[in-house]
């Protein structure tokens, strides 16, 4: 099979498009036969502190897990808010102020392997960084796969699009708007270490082929303990890295949340 170069960066992302779009499309009969009767299912969590005297300042953490287990695929969506200020000098500040929404879909080509094509955008107001959005598509390996524990890695291409509120300076170049390819580099598992307690991580790096050299990585944990059928006490660990942060901004943001999730679905 002869593989055509792209051309122009509008032709490189609309051929990731497609192939998202193939990925994404609504599951095939076969696929939906044995699909559970209670279709999608997974955790709302809420983590909220707030202080007051010596120290005013308010956290607040909300998050959405969700996914849909098929015969031959899976699909995943997640949705996180990250907010907190502070008052500093009889002013509030903004400590924290980021958002996300991803959505992945992930097809089966035998027991072990597995296509994925996943979409995500996001913000963050202490980066400056107003929305950026990320396409990416690869191949993976489910290595573990057993009903109580699965492990899988997973790799492939990805193109981003980033926009800041101002102008920013990348590796030389000054702009507001920066467009990459790049690719995407990563792991899952989830582990019933019993009945009651189940932890899930995910760690994801984006490596940057362009000559902006902007590498980008996240991970995620979470610890959570059933407290009845509906509620559970959650411990969440988030982290994140980027290569190139405005000036007085670190490039590495770790928090630590602990609340309650409510289980949705069956």
């Amino acid at each position: 099979m002869l593989i055509r170069p792209f051309k122009t960066r509008a032709q490189a992302c609309a051929r990731l498009g497609a192939l998202l779009g193939a990925l994404l499309a609504p599951p095939c009969h076969a696929d939906t036969a044995n699909a559970p009767p209670n279709g999608w299912s997974g955790l709302a969590s809420a983590s909220l502190a707030l202080n007051g005297g010596s120290t005013d300042s308010a956290t607040a953490l909300l998050n959405v897990d969700l996914a849909r287990k098929l015969s031959q695929s899976k699909t995943s969506v997640l949705a996180m808010l990250n907010y907190s200020e502070a008052l500093v000098d009889g002013r509030r500040e903004t400590a924290a102020h980021k958002w996300l929404l991803s959505a992945q879909q992930d097809r089966n080509i035998n027991d072990q392997w597995f296509a994925f094509a996943k979409g995500s955008i996001d913000g963050d107001r202490i980066q400056e960084l107003n929305r950026r959005t990320k396409l990416s598509t690869g191949l993976g390996i489910h290595v573990l796969a057993e009903e109580a524990n699965t492990f899988d890695v997973f790799a492939g291409f990805s193109y981003g699009d980033r926009r800041y509120r101002r102008p920013q300076t990348l590796h030389g170049t000054t702009s507001d708007h920066f467009q990459r390819p790049g690719g995407i580099l990563g792991e899952e598992s989830t582990h019933q270490l019993s009945e009651s307690v189940t932890v899930k991580q995910r760690f994801e790096a984006y490596p940057d082929f362009s000559r902006v050299h902007a590498h980008s990585a996240n991970f995620n944990g979470s610890l959570g303990v059933v407290l009845t059928q509906r509620l559970s006490l959650s411990v969440t660990l988030s982290s994140t890295f980027n290569q190139y942060a405005p000036p007085g901004v670190a490039r590495t943001d770790n928090a630590l949340f602990t609340g309650f999730s409510l289980r949705l679905g069956g």
